[in-house]
């Protein structure tokens, strides 16, 4: 039992490579929708950009230490790394890891004024409804 244990020991399954793409993947979306680079966010955990960019694609693991000071300096609680995964109580749909959805998110974001923000979503609305 114990070498088997051994044998696995740094070795990652499907479902944990897949959780850790997610998260990676839910750091690069909020990141670009605040307009932060990837330099800038690396800056402020302590890394270089290079171990971001890992982080982003999944092929390093995020430690729990490291991703709370993500949720910091992101805005945002640690469990919103999480949502959309099988289990979690609120997903995010796919078609909203666009390039687009997020361009859009971070523009919607730089507007100052909370009339113009709802004229926006209420505009995109009507468009999307009359799309369908």
């Amino acid at each position: 039992m114990a070498s088997q244990l051994r044998k696995a020991k740094g070795r990652r399954s499907i479902s944990e490579i897949e959780i850790d793409r997610h998260i990676g993947q839910r750091v690069r979306e909020r990141r670009i929708i605040l307009g932060l680079s990837q330099t800038v966010l690396a800056e402020g955990l302590g890394i270089s950009f290079q171990q971001l960019q890992k982080y982003e694609t999944g092929f390093n693991r995020i430690g729990a230490g490291r991703l709370y000071g993500c949720a910091e300096l992101l805005g945002v609680r640690p469990e919103y790394f999480f949502k959309g995964l099988e289990g979690s109580d609120s997903g995010t749909p796919d078609e909203t890891r666009s390039d687009e959805a997020l361009k859009l998110a971070r523009a919607h974001y730089s507007i100052d004024d909370p009339a113009q923000c709802q004229y926006v979503r209420k505009l995109v609305q009507a468009i999307a409804k009359s799309d369908t």
